[in-house]
């Protein structure tokens, strides 16, 4: 037999808190004897009202501690009615529901040359850059070097976070990790850092910024922040790297390091070719055109679009 479903009982207003609390204070009236005159109201109930009056204010529910929920009230909806019409759905499905409707819903803003596109990416030292087409035979492939040899392990690498808008970029700053973190990962703290020296010189009035939802992004010290800034973020649907234009830029800029900077293919792993890969990075995101940073802005219809037509899946982008 099917497990009885749980139903959420209905939190009780102030009113009847106010009424508990001033009958358990003032009459004296026990938890037993309360119940017996409101026995709609589970003793348990009854008893926590009493045991947290101190805690609320005018008998209010204060905020619920821990992480927000990452669901909106209408997506709740929308799971209730997707298990009511499949009972038997399964989580990864909800999943897949979810982020399809959000992406597809990605359509708020008009104006995109005023939207701010931020991200951080990871260049690798020997990694990145284009794949290569070829139509030749594969006996010829290996003399017109079609082929390349791919690294495999670890090598040299650094994070950088930068954004871009319509005809304006920031530096490409080198994230550093300030070892709060275990595994000497970037961290909210640092985020928070990068955008106080980058945001203010960067963001007018009317500017939306764009940033994913990595947990660096979505910590309260960095909502915090950009509440204080009084900075618009762009609501942006999960698992959209094919939405966010930067992405493309990231792409340029590993391809530019790899061309310009072949030495970096083979140098060993030390401080030395660290410093150099990070020159090549800050070189290649400065050599890119502003005429390419137009061409991504002006490119957000369309990647709208492809996502409406593909349903909500991958696009080419």
């Amino acid at each position: 037999m099917a497990p009885r479903r749980r139903t959420a009982r209905k939190e009780l207003d102030p009113c009847m808190r106010a009424r508990i609390c001033e009958l358990h204070t003032s009459a004296r009236w026990a938890y037993k004897r309360i119940h017996k005159a409101h026995p709609e109201i589970p003793i348990s109930t009854i008893r926590n009202t009493i045991k947290k009056e101190h805690q609320r204010v005018n008998q209010r529910s204060l905020p619920r501690s821990g992480q927000p929920s990452k669901l909106s009230s209408e997506q709740k909806e929308n799971h209730v009615q997707l298990t009511k019409e499949n009972p038997h759905i399964k989580f990864y499905e909800l999943q897949e529901n979810r982020w399809i409707c959000d992406k597809k819903g990605f359509n708020g803003h008009r104006d995109w040359q005023r939207v701010i596109w931020s991200d951080e990416s990871t260049v690798e030292r020997g990694k990145g850059g284009q794949l290569i087409w070829t139509w030749n035979d594969p006996s010829e492939q290996l003399v017109e070097h079609d082929v390349r040899e791919i690294r495999t392990g670890k090598s040299i690498k650094k994070m950088f976070w930068a954004a871009f808008q319509y005809n304006i970029r920031t530096s490409l700053v080198p994230l550093t990790s300030d070892g709060s973190s275990r595994g000497g990962g970037i961290t909210a703290t640092v985020i928070r850092q990068t955008y106080m020296d980058q945001l203010p010189e960067l963001l007018e009035n009317g500017d939306i910024f764009m940033q994913d939802n990595a947990p660096v992004h979505t910590a309260h010290i960095i909502r915090d922040l950009l509440q204080e800034m009084q900075v618009e973020v762009m609501i942006w649907p999960p698992y959209s790297p094919d939405l966010n234009p930067i992405e493309n830029l990231w792409a340029i800029m590993k391809t530019i390091i790899r061309q310009d900077h072949p030495e970096l293919e083979n140098a060993p792993d030390n401080d030395t070719t660290l410093c150099a890969l990070i020159q090549a990075g800050i070189e290649a995101w400065e050599s890119i055109g502003e005429r390419v940073l137009q061409n991504l802005s002006d490119s957000m219809p369309h990647r709208v679009q492809a996502v409406l037509n593909a349903d909500g899946w991958y696009t080419k982008y």
